[in-house]
């Protein structure tokens, strides 16, 4: 509520109610670039996850046998 009242005498200049409106706009703005730096943190966190799990699979996969050369796979 500091911060609130804070906003609110900043914009004081412009009247009461266009100063709440501005103070809860830029209050609305930094909750969601909160939101939005929590949500980055989440795909980030998943995407490490991902790839923990996914590096298993390399043990998985077939090597070439060594006798033939490799070909390619496009013509």
């Amino acid at each position: 509520m500091r911060l609130l009242s804070g906003l609110r005498g900043l914009f004081a200049g412009s009247g009461p109610v266009l100063a709440d409106h501005q103070a809860y706009a830029i209050l609305f703005r930094l909750v969601q670039r909160e939101a939005s730096m929590v949500a980055l943190v989440r795909v980030f966190q998943y995407l490490g996850i991902l790839v923990l799990i996914l590096i298993p699979l390399i043990a998985l996969t077939k090597r070439p046998p060594k006798g033939q050369p490799s070909q390619p796979i496009a013509h």
